[in-house]
């Protein structure tokens, strides 16, 4: 037993060695894992640190990004307004708006420094921020409000319907476009007041260079209105008829009558009637005028109409005066010549009433003056005005240049003014053809003188050069010189003894025209050249017409009844008080048969008339016409030609052709214009 005892005590020691080891190696495992625990614990705080740091961080980023947006925002609001207040604030001291919004700007600078410099007080820094922000915008609000629509440069066609001239003019000088004036009778427009404009509201300006407004004179009296049959109405009735419809030219009677005192007896028109046609009124007297005594009313401000009523009712004598008068309205009593309430008969003393002719306009210095300034002085005066522009190097543009009343002139309200306002210095323009540049200078009285050349590439008619090149200036007196190509210079070839085809190939080579006729000959044989419109040698453009005569063979002998009715035949021409169409031939012509198919083409229209008073310029009258007999009637030859005449002015119409006349093919026509 105590053998066995001590083999179990040296069995345990190793082994509880072995446990010591097992249990010192697992406690290490324990403390490290404890440590590791612990680390990620610490990691996992930390973690949590760094992610609430990172997120108030971002927080932080955007309230400052907020704030600096804000901040930019509130200094460019405030430099808007300050730049609006010194464009658009009319109706301040120039000088006391700038220091005034220099001060503003300052302030608004200091307070978005201090919103970026500091971060406390936020709900006081955001509410004094507002609070500038609300002062600047009711500011701005109040200038715009405070704006008339004229005063704003626009990029599309204003609507001027409703608005007064002075308006008118004022947007179209802001944006360099001419105000037309045009003058109607409108019901419903007051006078003085835009009624419509030829161009839409809205338009694009880009092409817009002139508009024409119509302008509202008051009432219509040409309008028709319909009367009644007033038979019977009494005078109160009538006059408000009258009025109520402006009816402008009423004739009234009173006359002894068996029908009730005051009542309307006769008319002359019932039905439809123009405003200011004449409307005849009969009314009773009653059957017996008495003399009774009248208490004058007072007529004063009354219209004319009805103060010659109030006279014929009560059988006042009376006269008419006019005058002046800066109170009382045109067309009204002014004065009259016996004091209301005074009591009078109808045999008394006349009573005279004088006439309001409105206010007297005293006519100012015009010249130089602004049209917008004009304008708005024409509507406060009542006058009219007509305006038409000219270029003008010395006076300054859409300043007045001149005008039909002079300094010092008196005139009635309503007179109408003619102005000629200034277009500025004249400066030469790029036509692409001579028309155009002649209504240019036709329409603003520029001179001009045309020069004709042949040219060799410049078809006849078109402009070779002007004296002024595109951009020039041109002063008040110059004369622009238009050098005009009639084509390729060609000279005329001698075709006498020629064959008609001989001709026809050389004339064909050279680009001539040409037009061929018969006549007999004893020494020409058939079908040769016996003379030419144009002598040979001449210098002409290539493409004229030249009448040709050719042998038709020998002379026939004339019988003597031929040869009376021939010499009768001339008699009558030459007696004839309208000329007939002439035909033009060689001086070598005595007689001409022709044996051209001759046709009737046609009768020449009144389209003549309306080309011939055109605008009065010689070669685009010249121009038109042969453009016009080329067209109507091809196979006959016209030829129209200048001829000096100092007492016709250019372009007036000598002889020729008239409206009326017949035309026939193979004959030549010539019309004859003053140069």
């Amino acid at each position: 037993m105590a053998s066995n005892k001590n083999k179990i005590k040296e069995n345990s020691l190793p082994q509880r060695k072995e446990k010591e080891e097992k249990f010192s190696k697992k406690r290490k495992v324990t403390e490290i894992a404890y440590e590791e625990e612990q680390a990620i614990d610490k990691s996992i705080v930390d973690f949590e640190i760094a992610s609430k740091l990172l997120e108030q961080k971002k927080i932080k980023k955007r309230k400052l990004f907020f704030k600096n947006s804000f901040i930019t925002l509130f200094l460019l609001f405030s430099l808007v307004y300050f730049l609006f207040s010194l464009l658009y604030d009319k109706g301040t001291n120039p000088i006391l708006l700038l220091i005034e919004n220099s001060l503003l700007l300052t302030a608004s600078i200091f307070f978005g420094v201090v919103l970026y410099r500091t971060d406390r007080r936020r709900k006081f820094i955001i509410l004094g921020s507002i609070l500038f922000i609300l002062f600047f915008g009711f500011r701005m609000g109040q200038q715009i409000l405070s704006l008339d629509e004229t005063q704003i440069k626009t990029s599309k066609v204003l609507d001027l319907r409703g608005m007064t001239l002075t308006d008118a003019m004022n947007w179209g000088t802001k944006n360099n476009i001419s105000i037309v004036q045009d003058y109607e009778y409108s019901d419903y427009i007051d006078e003085y007041m835009i009624i419509s404009q030829d161009i839409s509201p809205y338009t694009k300006l880009q092409n817009v260079k002139e508009i024409t407004v119509s302008i509202s004179e008051g009432k219509n009296p040409y309008k028709e209105v319909v009367i009644p049959s007033m038979l019977g109405w009494d005078t109160e009735r009538v006059l408000h008829f009258i009025e109520s419809n402006y009816l402008t030219n009423v004739q009234v009677e009173f006359v002894e009558s068996e029908e009730k005192k005051d009542t309307l007896i006769e008319q002359n028109i019932t039905g439809n009637m123009k405003r200011n046609d004449e409307l005849k009124l009969t009314f009773s007297l009653g059957e017996e005028f008495v003399n009774e005594e009248i208490k004058l009313v007072d007529l004063v401000k009354k219209s004319k109409f009805y103060a010659e009523f109030y006279c014929k009712q009560h059988r006042i004598r009376y006269e008419w005066s006019e005058d002046f008068s800066k109170k009382i309205e045109k067309g009204k009593i002014m004065s009259q010549s016996i004091e209301p309430s005074t009591v009078i008969h109808s045999d008394d003393e006349k009573l005279i009433l004088t006439i309001s002719k409105g206010k007297e306009v005293v006519i100012p210095n015009l010249t130089g003056m602004r049209i917008s300034e004009l304008t708005d002085w024409v509507i406060k005066n009542k006058l009219k005005i007509k305006i038409t522009d000219q270029y003008d190097e010395k006076i300054e543009k859409d300043k007045v240049i001149s005008a039909n009343y002079h300094e010092g002139d008196k005139v009635e309200e309503g007179s109408i003014l003619e102005v000629v306002l200034s277009r500025g210095p004249l400066k030469m323009k790029k036509f692409d053809h001579f028309e155009d540049f002649q209504k240019w200078a036709d329409k603003y009285g520029i001179a001009y003188e045309e020069k004709h050349e042949f040219h060799n590439t410049i078809a006849s008619g078109e402009v070779i050069s002007y004296s002024y090149k595109p951009g020039d200036s041109i002063k008040n007196h110059d004369i622009i010189i238009v050098t005009i190509s009639d084509g390729k210079e060609t000279t005329v070839p001698n075709l006498v003894g020629m064959t008609k085809k001989e001709a026809k190939d050389k004339l064909d080579s050279l680009g001539l025209k040409y037009h061929f006729t018969y006549r007999a000959s004893n020494t020409i044989s058939k079908d040769k050249v016996i003379s030419q419109s144009i002598s040979s040698g001449s210098t002409i453009s290539s493409g004229a017409t030249i009448s040709i005569i050719l042998s038709n063979g020998e002379k026939e002998e004339k019988t003597e009844k031929q040869e009376k009715q021939e010499k009768q035949n001339k008699k009558e021409e030459k007696t004839s008080p309208s000329p007939s169409p002439s035909i033009s031939p060689s001086p070598e012509v005595e007689v001409e048969e022709e044996t051209c198919k001759e046709k009737y083409l046609g009768t020449v229209s009144r389209e003549m008339i309306n080309i011939l008073n055109g605008d009065g310029n010689f070669s685009s009258i010249k121009s038109q016409l042969e453009s016009y007999f080329r067209s109507h009637f091809s196979g006959a030859t016209f030829v129209v030609k200048g001829v000096s005449d100092s007492q016709a002015a250019s372009g007036s119409y000598l002889g020729g052709v008239y409206p009326g006349d017949e035309i026939y093919s193979c004959r030549t026509y010539t019309i004859e214009l003053a140069k």
